[in-house]
Order: C-alpha cells, then structure tokens, then sequence
C-alpha cells in the first residue's frame, strides 16, 4: 500500500523502480495506491504506472479489504511491454444474459 503523499518521495516513480526491478517477485507485487486526489489524470497516471489497484481517501477499511481479495482471488496477469510493466488492464468482452441465452438456443437447434 503506497499513499500518495510520502515526503521527499516520487510515488510514480518509485512504483516505476517496483515494476522495473531485477527480482521477479518485488516487480509483480500488488501495489495499492491512496490518494486523496481522484482527478481522472492521476488515476490514469498511476494505472499506468502500473498500480493495482487506486483507492479514494478517506476510504472505509472494507474498501481496502475488498480490493485485496479481489488481488489475492483474480489477480490479473502481468504483462511486460515498452513503456509499461504491471497488471493486464485489456477488458475481455463479456457475454451479456441475452447474447448466453442466444448461444443455448443456437446449440439446441443443432442436431
């Protein structure tokens, strides 16, 4: 978990060291960023810093409890581009209940 507001730190920049270093497993490890700012282009800044997760302050500890299960239960996979390394944030289209439902009815009518 890194707030935004360490003194005398770059938090970007010491989540870009994180994510670009030698060791696999300090590179791929969840990072939480807080915040108080929820301006749109430092969410993005940080997503793509390669944040984990962004949480709002003052948050609720169940807000911060919900993000690390859904970390620990569905991580994302990393990817490792150039210019970024940190989670798969690519969205797979999901199937809507009538697209599933037209799927079923079209392998019944199958013979």
């Amino acid at each position: 978990i890194i707030d935004e507001h360490i003194k005398g730190v770059d938090v970007l920049e010491l989540i870009n060291k994180i994510r670009h270093d030698s060791d696999i497993s300090r590179r791929e490890t969840h990072i939480v960023m807080c915040s108080e700012n929820s301006d749109s282009d430092r969410v993005m800044a940080a997503l793509d810093a390669g944040v984990t997760e962004f949480v709002v302050k003052p948050f609720p500890a169940e807000v911060l409890e919900d993000r690390m299960i859904k970390m620990l239960e569905r991580p994302l996979p990393f990817i490792y581009e150039v210019g970024y390394v940190g989670p798969d944030r690519r969205v797979k289209r999901r199937i809507s209940h009538r697209d599933a439902m037209s799927c079923s009815d079209l392998k019944n009518d199958q013979p």
